[in-house]
């Protein structure tokens, strides 16, 4: 998967389930190399669900190589208080 390519065409698309399943697409190809990004795609999806379980993944992986960018956006983030405060209290790696 190209993610660069795959950011231009999914930002054209309208907001729909259609683009979310392919925003799940970004944030899969993203989530490893490049968490931060798949973070702020994740914020984009219509779909609660979908969007909660992109940002809890995308926040997981972007706490192990940005600890206070992720802790900063994880805060200000739309996940459920339950989750932000998991999330929040994971040791550093």
């Amino acid at each position: 998967t190209d993610p660069d390519g795959l950011s231009k065409w999914v930002g054209t698309l309208p907001a729909s389930a259609s683009r979310d399943s392919a925003v799940t697409s970004l944030c899969e190809a993203l989530h490893p190399t490049d968490p931060s990004q798949a973070f702020q795609w994740a914020v984009t999806m219509n779909d609660e669900s979908m969007r909660a379980d992109h940002l809890e993944k995308a926040a997981s992986e972007w706490l192990k190589s940005e600890p206070a960018a992720a802790k900063e956006a994880i805060s200000r983030s739309t996940l459920s208080e339950e989750t932000k405060r998991r999330l929040l209290s994971e040791p550093a790696p």
